[in-house]
């Protein structure tokens, strides 16, 4: 390290005049009158200002007065001064390369910023695999990203490194983020969109740390959010992270409820409900403007508070089907946790009703009627705990065959509901097993 390593201390004022000035003169040019102290200006208020001077430098050589052999502090002025140059520098190679090629230089340049949420954007590195990645097609590869980012560094607009044997790529100066104005403008677009890109790709990390653990995949509303807007975030995520997506997804998708879709829903709502807002807004606004369409914009805008209050009762409705849920899912673990003791109990109090149904003691049918009668027990109890965590419809038919009396059921899910410890369960989740138990009972009784 030590023979190898050298330290670069930044330019004093005099080293970057001699930068500036020598060059041209070594090709016979001078600078024109208050060029040198208008591009000190500029460097002053810049940091790390190499890069951008040499730019400006190298399109300001291109713009010379090769009458006079002057550089003039009015095609400095042209190429736009510091950044101007590199804005210019940057949409010539632009120009210069194909639809498919443009679109690659986007993707690829936002993938090199760091979308800040209530601070500034900031640059990154990334690995080179990484943004090869982001497309399995192997031409797109070779022609697209990989010629797309040579050129860029050749151009000096990116730069490559090797961090552990890795390439990695990174903006050749932050000041690109600004000083290109396209790139400025793409930062701007669908900022929500690329934050919820690095979300995904924050948990995709934790995810491989965890050793890829189902554990760590991702769930719930964030889940809901993304799956959403997959489409749109599918083409600026890699192969990894979209495979990451699929694994979350069916995982959520075995493990759903009516849970999810409440979410979905409220979530929609409250979309809506904001439209509506807005549309309200500037149909205020608009009723205001032509005396003749007075009526008319108020038709509209009775209608869309009507339809505003309409969704608002709906929520509130959605609201209060998610606290059932969320009783009803209580229930359900409560009766798992006991589901030995209560299948006893009903066994027991079906045996009491129709003692013949096991035969008599002793007999060889006994012991395999009696075998019977716990499955019996247990399946419809496990419907029941299926039924409450999933939120199913009471007027759901079971389909399932009655191999005993249905008084025999009748009884066994009476002894449940007489046999109920309320003081182990809460109000809400006993009203909802209460439900479904009463249905179950109906339903035997109807049979029988």
């Amino acid at each position: 390290i030590q023979d190898c390593k050298i330290i670069i201390m930044p330019m004093a004022e005099a080293e970057v005049i001699d930068a500036i000035v020598k060059p041209a003169e070594i090709h016979g040019y001078k600078l024109g009158e208050g060029l040198l102290d208008l591009i000190l200006r500029d460097v002053k208020q810049e940091k790390n200002c190499l890069p951008l001077l040499q730019f400006a430098l190298t399109e300001l050589w291109q713009h010379r007065d090769t009458q006079h052999h002057q550089l003039t502090v009015d095609q400095y002025r042209e190429i736009g001064g510091l950044t101007g140059a590199l804005n210019l520098h940057a949409e010539k190679l632009f120009r210069e390369l194909t639809e498919s090629q443009q679109n690659w230089v986007q993707r690829i340049c936002l993938q090199l910023v760091h979308t800040g949420r209530e601070t500034k954007d900031t640059r990154r590195q990334q690995p080179k695999q990484y943004l090869l990645d982001l497309t399995e097609n192997l031409q797109e590869r070779q022609y697209g990203i990989d010629v797309v980012l040579q050129k860029l560094i050749e151009q000096r607009l990116l730069v490559i490194d090797e961090e552990k044997g890795e390439a990695r790529i990174d903006l050749a100066h932050e000041a690109l983020m600004e000083g290109w104005s396209r790139f400025a403008e793409w930062r701007q677009e669908n900022r929500e969109l690329r934050q919820l890109c690095e979300r995904i790709n924050e948990e995709l990390n934790d995810w491989l740390e965890h050793s890829q653990s189902d554990n760590f995949l991702m769930s719930g509303g964030r889940l809901t959010q993304i799956a959403r807007r997959w489409k749109e975030l599918k083409p600026n995520l890699t192969i990894q992270a979209h495979e990451f997506y699929q694994l979350s997804y069916l995982k959520e998708q075995a493990n759903s409820s009516f849970q999810a879709n409440v979410e979905t829903f409220k979530e929609w709502l409250q979309e809506l409900q904001e439209q509506l807002s807005t549309r309200l807004k500037i149909l205020d606004r608009k009723s205001v403007e032509v005396d003749e369409k007075t009526n008319l914009n108020a038709a509209y805008e009775s209608q869309a508070r009507q339809l505003q209050m309409d969704i608002q009762t709906f929520q509130n409705k959605v609201e209060h089907f998610e606290e059932r849920m969320q009783a009803s899912y209580i229930a359900a673990i409560w009766i798992a946790e006991r589901q030995d003791i209560l299948i006893e109990l009903m066994v027991q109090a079906a045996i009491n009703y129709h003692p013949e149904i096991i035969g008599q003691e002793g007999a060889p049918s006994s012991s395999a009627s009696l075998q019977k009668l716990y499955q019996e027990m247990d399946k419809y109890l496990i419907w029941l705990i299926d039924s409450l965590r999933n939120g199913s419809r009471l007027d759901e038919q079971l389909d399932i065959g009655f191999p005993f009396p249905t008084t025999a059921y009748t009884k066994a899910f009476e002894a449940i509901q007489q046999n109920l410890q309320l003081e182990e369960i809460s109000s809400p989740a006993a009203y909802e097993l209460q439900r479904y138990l009463k249905f179950l009972i109906t339903y035997f009784r109807y049979y029988g």
